[in-house]
């Protein structure tokens, strides 16, 4: 009885838009006609144009308005009184599982469209927004339609005749950042210490094995590790637990049992001294070192499972439990950092500290200062001196002297004692006593980006940045920092040309980005962060080549698989081959129910229900998310 209803209500949807139809819609023209090609101006036009500008439309208050760009090459679209566009309100109402969506092969439109709006008022109308694009209201939504059921595409017309039909999905082309470039600090070789390790904070690591379930560890069994640490003399100030476990339990089973473990370790070592320590725990699933374990063995074919395949697999079958045992057991461990420092120390003296300290600028011995001064910053960190302290440690401006001051802004900086453009200040006095110091500008070039892509233009920074950026060139300076640093130049360039509608600087920037991130070595978050911000710069194609060896790694993030398949749908105009199709199940797997999401249209967060126009995606629509939609 449900389906009968369904029909007929999909039934009687179809014969309304049909009866609501603009009278204009048997006015328009094709593209061809017997005298040529009615539309090979506007197509001239509009491939020279960069691929960002492109037309949008939002639907604010039933109100539809036509958003663009640039007012420059809005004005290039529209040069005959008969140049103009028109809506195509498409419903979601309009698919079903039940029957054909007879609307999709309609031409000129596949929906109800709305009367044209020509050139003349689309000159007289529109306005500029405060980001100096264009935008025109063209219509209103009828009260028939419910906004949040609705998209609207858009018809381009040229002298009555349709050039182009518009529909894109809703992109997440937000959050890209910065690539993360660190700060250079000055430290001295170890074997160069001049004073005793005795005196000065120190950390060792080590790994301790876990027994398959066992999570309670007291002090007699940390006891023999303690002993050959051979910390006695000292007290552990912070411990750095990054515990992993086997892969077959539950992800809430395996987090518990993790957490469990490294605060157990951490309380039997605090049972040797008097002080709490401070942790720092990161639990994992040991993912990485079960896919490489199980590489050319009988069980390599888990590889080919998704984590919760795999975690099924181990939990129904007993048999291949045990005889992977083995292979999960050394999967089971915690690397550990220990901190430590002496538990009598004469540097508990301040005014031993400050004395010290004045005697190895006397003495010009850099070393030694470096490592009271990290000492100090150590001991301000732990709230054992205030952070004021600093204030007394008196450095001359020398050149000789730059590690002291680099150390100390840094510092300041990350201990929020003054904020990033006070520093940057700080930083380019002290680059006047120390202009071969490669640390410092590297350091002060980092910071001016980022206070850059935070709106700071006070000076001309994309040919004062540029000459800088390239003077690193010939210093000792690592390659891949230099080139994320160039990236991060080029990243926060291409909005100032966007801004001032400089598209042919725009593309010259992005194409430096790409050829810097070819010599950069990226993580998966950067990758993604860079894929973004293609995205937003409607370089879809490369977004999507520079993404699809992640998305093809085992355990790729969520995140990535999922805005990888929103890019895909835009840019593959829906067709799919056997990886993109096995890409869409690996989702679903993943989460059946965020998948089902991309077909909300795009004012709720969805991709669009016009993905459902792919012949592939409804019918995995209808077998994977008709309980919950039509």
């Amino acid at each position: 009885m449900n389906k009968i209803l369904l029909l007929a209500t999909f039934c009687l949807f179809h014969t309304v838009i049909f009866s609501q139809q603009s009278d204009y819609r048997n006015k328009i023209k094709g593209p061809k006609s017997l005298f040529g090609d009615r539309c090979k101006e506007y197509n001239n036009i509009v491939t020279s144009f960069p691929r960002d500008i492109r037309f949008d439309i939002v639907v604010l208050d039933r109100q539809i308005i036509l958003t663009f760009p640039s007012e420059k090459h809005f004005k290039k679209l529209f040069d005959d009184s008969f140049d103009g566009v028109a809506v195509d309100i498409i419903d979601k109402n309009q698919y079903s599982c039940i029957d054909n969506n007879e609307l999709l092969s309609a031409w000129p439109n596949r929906g109800l469209l709305l009367d044209p709006v020509f050139k003349n008022e689309l000159l007289k109308y529109y306005v500029l927004t405060e980001l100096n694009t264009v935008a025109v209201n063209i219509g209103f939504l009828p009260y028939s339609f419910e906004p949040e059921n609705v998209e609207c595409n858009l018809l381009v017309l040229q002298k009555k005749a349709l050039c182009s039909y518009e529909s894109t999905a809703g992109l997440e082309m937000e959050s890209w950042a910065l690539l993360n470039t660190g700060l250079y600090w000055d430290t001295i070789p170890r074997q160069q210490e001049e004073f005793s390790d005795r005196f000065f904070e120190k950390s060792i690591t080590f790994k301790i094995p876990f027994n398959k379930n066992k999570s309670t560890y007291d002090s007699t069994d940390i006891k023999p590790l303690y002993d050959s640490l051979n910390v006695t003399d000292y007290e552990i100030t912070d411990i750095w637990i990054k515990a992993y476990s086997s892969v077959e339990g539950t992800v809430k089973e395996n987090d518990y049992l993790q957490f469990a473990r490294a605060k157990s370790i951490i309380k039997a070592l605090e049972k040797y001294q008097t002080n709490k320590i401070k942790p720092h725990i990161k639990t994992s699933e040991n993912w990485s070192q079960f896919a490489r374990s199980i590489r050319n063995t009988e069980f390599e074919f888990l590889r080919n499972l998704s984590k919760e395949e795999v975690k099924n697999k181990l939990f129904t079958d007993k048999i291949l439990l045990n005889k992977i045992e083995p292979l999960l057991a050394k999967q089971r461990y915690a690397e550990i950092k220990l901190d430590l420092r002496l538990r009598k120390s004469i540097l508990k003296n301040p005014d031993l500290l400050i004395s010290v300290f004045d005697e190895s600028i006397r003495d010009e011995d850099l070393d030694k200062a470096i490592k009271i001064q990290k000492h100090i910053f150590k001991e301000i960190k732990d709230r054992q001196l205030p952070a004021r302290f600093i204030n007394l440690l008196e450095i001359p401006e020398k050149s000789e002297f730059g590690p002291l001051f680099n150390n100390l802004l840094l510092f300041e900086l990350d201990y929020k004692i003054s904020n990033r453009k006070k520093i940057i200040e700080k930083f380019e006095e002290i680059e006047k006593f120390t202009p071969d110091s490669w640390k410092i500008k590297y350091n002060l070039l980092s910071l001016r980006i980022e206070e850059w892509a935070n709106g700071d233009s006070t000076f001309n920074y994309d040919k004062v940045l540029y000459d800088q950026i390239q003077s690193l060139n010939s210093t000792p300076l690592d390659e891949t920092l230099l080139a994320r640093l160039k990236i991060n130049y080029y990243l926060v360039l291409v909005q100032y040309h966007i801004l001032n509608n400089e598209y042919d600087l725009k593309r010259d920037a992005i194409k430096k980005i790409l050829a810097y991130y070819r010599n950069s070595s990226l993580n998966e978050d950067e990758i993604f962060s860079i894929s973004k911000f293609l995205s937003f710069n409607s370089e879809f194609e490369t977004a999507i080549n520079i993404l699809t060896p992640e998305v093809n790694k085992f355990g790729v993030s969520e995140d990535i698989l999922f805005y990888y398949l929103r890019l895909y749908f835009v840019e593959s105009g829906l067709t799919f081959n056997d990886n993109s199709k096995q890409l869409v199940r690996k989702a679903i797997a993943r989460n059946k129910e965020r998948f089902c999401q991309f077909f909300n249209s795009k004012s709720q967060g969805g991709a669009s229900f016009q993905l459902r126009n792919s012949e592939f995606l409804n019918n995995i629509y209808c077998e994977t998310c008709n309980d919950q939609n039509m």
